[in-house]
């Protein structure tokens, strides 16, 4: 059968992408939620409570406004916080005589005296200490489809290829003309309309394949640009969906995966252009410079990925989608400052990275998970 070609990438790639937004529409229990982590920052809670009490503080109601889950032991802070309110406050309210059984006649003005005390006191004396962390949920913003990542690797694909898909029937072209800018605007439409804010990254990131396929044209001069301009929004697809079918969950960490990927993929795509002339003369010890960024940018992602890794994971795309993005990095490697790989090897390695994806993801869309 050969090598696969640029007309073979755009075909499949399209006919995946049309199923997965079938099952992206139809499975829509396959939404992942992202989250992010905040720091102790009610400071305005434990500030009103001290104003506006009507009696001693308790410790009960204060500790409802901390976020000491593990109590003294959760931070420097809470520990503060304990220690101010037992060796501080506590001590000047027995003092004063608020509870005891015949309390001063002055009680509200000594009561709102303390108030105003202690609300700054217990911020001066425990802001600057390490806090408590705790994670939140950003609602539709934060959320990923299962489908989403591979969806959009199918629609990457097929706008770029179509570019470099050549067919003598007018059929084919009129193919090969229509249906990338409408799958584009399906994608778009679909992750707006069901994601809702959810749908804004996957949005731009189609919007911006649209305008990287604007700016080479028609017919790019050489089928590898094509190629490794696709890569690097490919690798940056994959580490999405890596992250969310892994533990890296927290939104900031879904996004230091895609920036890591889309830093290696770029790399690669500038060492590419150099190599062929473009867009200065070639020259091998800047290649050699920006190779050594890629490695050390995978070096640093591979740490981050064993970190987040899940064993225990009940879906095909837990195992499919980190081989996946490690096999888009050795692609990345291939590309040496002084040699590289063949186009229809790539091409071929990259539709089987693709295929595989699609099918873990319509597996466990369909109910087939490991």
């Amino acid at each position: 059968m050969g090598f696969p070609t640029p007309n073979w990438c755009f075909e499949l790639s399209s006919v995946y992408a049309i199923v997965l937004l079938l099952l992206y529409v139809s499975a829509r229990d396959s939404t992942i939620p992202l989250t992010y982590s905040r720091m102790f920052d009610n400071w305005g809670g434990v500030r009103d409570l001290f104003l506006r009490a009507q009696a001693p503080v308790s410790w009960p109601a204060l500790n409802a406004q901390l976020w000491c889950p593990e109590g003294i032991h959760s931070s420097q802070q809470c520990q503060c916080f304990a220690d101010y309110y037992n060796n501080t406050y506590w001590p000047e309210v027995l003092s004063s005589g608020l509870v005891s059984p015949q309390p001063p006649s002055n009680a509200s003005a000594v009561l709102a005296a303390q108030g105003q005390k202690h609300a700054t006191g217990i911020i001066e004396a425990c802001l600057r200490l390490r806090p408590s962390w705790r994670k939140d949920s950003c609602g539709d913003f934060c959320r990923v489809h299962l489908a989403t990542p591979v969806i959009l690797a199918c629609v990457y694909m097929s706008i770029l290829f179509s570019g470099v898909a050549y067919y003598r029937s007018a059929a084919m072209r009129a193919v090969r003309c229509y249906v990338p800018p409408l799958l584009g605007a399906a994608t778009i439409g679909l992750h707006l309309a069901l994601d809702r804010t959810g749908g804004i990254i996957g949005t731009l990131s189609v919007l911006s394949v649209m305008l990287e396929s604007f700016y080479l044209g028609p017919h790019p001069p050489w089928k590898s640009e094509t190629f490794w301009s696709y890569h690097r929004f490919f690798l940056g697809a994959l580490a999405v969906w890596a992250a969310v079918t892994h533990q890296a969950r927290d939104v900031y960490l879904v996004m230091s995966y895609t920036l890591l990927s889309f830093c290696a993929g770029f790399t690669t795509y500038i060492v590419s252009l150099i190599k062929q002339g473009s867009p200065s003369q070639h020259s091998g010890a800047v290649c050699l410079h920006l190779y050594v960024g890629v490695v050390a940018v995978i070096a640093c992602f591979i740490l981050l990925l064993q970190q987040n890794w899940y064993l225990s994971s009940p879906l095909w795309s837990s195992v499919v989608s980190p081989f996946a993005l490690m096999a888009g990095f050795c692609q990345c490697l291939s590309q040496a400052p002084f040699g590289r790989l063949p186009l229809p090897v790539n091409l071929t390695i990259t539709i089987t990275l693709l295929t595989v994806s699609f099918a873990a993801v319509v597996v466990d869309l369909t109910g087939g998970g490991v």
